[in-house]
């Protein structure tokens, strides 16, 4: 016999709900003068520990803060302070790194899930999806940058346009285990629409490129890098950060949407960034799932992209499961297209709201908040990681949240 849910809602309760959080974290944004889409709040200076406390994250409600730093810094200037500082850079088919992809792979036949193909008796092709992350190369700053050029010249002479979920549509081929070790060498000529991005989510600021930090946080002009916000700190209580991050990249570049354990301040010392954002009350409804995990790797012999999996933690493949990662099947770009909407209902009653941030503010992403991210043009940014509590009750009804299944 099957078990009755625990708890159910109908659509009114449903729609209840969403007007509710409409209400606590959409509705009292105002607009930018240039942009007719309601925004987040914009504040002229840095708050006092206790504003920010009170108004914004007590109540987890992003902002955008200006005046905080008066630090600029553009791709070309890293160029000429050091042609040679090394990189090591996120590199992708098409500028979506981290995201679910559909990949093709044989399978044994006794997989109940697998059609077997006509004259096939032993294997068939099985095409699964796989949460892919991009591959990583090392490269200097100089051919980085050449690169990023290179690529948005190819994205205005072939006018491609990122239209909703059309990465995903391509296939790629996955790499069997025996075919472990194929020449993917920093080396090997890429096809022309491979897209780089600099995002190292280490604390590569203080782990890696240390020069850098140290002249751009100790100098005594006024283009000084921060190295903490001060009233930031006070106000989450966690202390210093836990990591400081550089991001360049330009429009070619997407980050689908995700969620971060962490109080998040971005600043853009050049450029652009335009983050779509939606609050944690939004997590039902981004179908957020389980998958297997994977790389892209550049296969030099075959002249194209492949997939490998990624092990579990014993390292062996043909005994233990391959390694798994819960991400978002969902794409928030596609929320008014009917017929995609026939696959992800739910995706409806979300609250997505687009924030451009612009060269010389910060903006504050509260912990959780899921953040679809890119960049309007060649673009520079410096993120603070704090910690973010999880005595609190916005874990808490976050976590709940997450507990609840959509329909199938």
């Amino acid at each position: 016999m099957t078990s009755r849910p625990l708890f159910e809602v109908d659509d009114k309760g449903i729609e209840c709900f969403v007007e509710d959080v409409q209400f606590l974290w959409c509705s009292s944004s105002r607009a930018r003068n240039d942009d007719e889409c309601p925004s987040i709040a914009i504040l002229e200076d840095p708050p006092s520990a206790l504003e920010y406390l009170r108004d914004y994250v007590s109540v987890s409600r992003p902002c955008i803060i200006r005046n905080a730093a008066s630090f600029r810094c553009t791709i070309p200037d890293l160029v000429r302070l050091d042609p040679q500082m090394e990189l090591v850079v996120d590199v992708s088919p098409d500028g979506h790194a981290d995201v679910l992809r559909r990949v093709q792979t044989s399978t044994e036949k006794n997989d109940e899930k697998v059609p077997v193909e006509d004259g096939d008796s032993n294997k068939s092709d099985c095409t699964r999806t796989i949460f892919v992350q991009p591959e990583q190369r090392c490269t200097t700053i100089e051919s980085f940058h050449k690169q990023l050029v290179h690529q948005s010249n190819q994205r205005i002479k072939h006018k491609r346009v990122y239209s909703g979920q059309e990465p995903c549509s391509r296939v790629f081929q996955i790499i069997e285990k025996e075919e472990y070790g194929i020449d993917s060498s920093s080396e090997g000529a890429l096809e022309d629409e491979s897209v780089f991005y600099y995002s190292r989510q280490n604390d590569c600021l203080r782990q890696e490129l240390t020069e850098f930090w140290k002249s751009s946080t100790t100098t005594h002009d006024t283009n000084q890098l921060p190295q903490t916000f001060a009233w930031a700190e006070e106000a989450f209580g966690t202390g210093p950060p836990q990591a400081v991050n550089l991001w360049m990249g330009n429009e070619c570049s997407v980050s689908s949407m995700h969620k971060d354990h962490y109080e998040n301040l971005f600043y853009v010392a050049s450029g652009e960034k335009v983050f779509t954002l939606c609050p944690p009350a939004d997590a039902p409804f981004l179908y957020e799932q389980e998958c297997e995990s994977g790389q892209f790797l550049w296969d030099a012999d075959r002249q194209e992209w492949m997939v490998q999996l990624e092990e579990d933690a014993n390292d062996n493949y043909s005994v233990g499961d391959p390694q798994r990662t819960r991400w978002i099947a969902a794409d928030i770009t596609m929320k008014h297209n009917d017929k995609y909407l026939e696959a992800f209902p739910l995706l409806k009653y979300t609250h997505p709201v687009e924030v451009k941030v612009k060269e010389g503010e910060l903006l504050y992403l509260p912990a959780l908040w899921f953040h679809r991210v890119t960049q309007s043009c060649e673009t520079v940014g410096v993120n603070y990681w704090y910690d973010m509590k999880f005595e609190s009750p916005i874990w808490t009804f976050f976590h709940l949240l997450q507990q609840l299944k959509s329909p199938t």
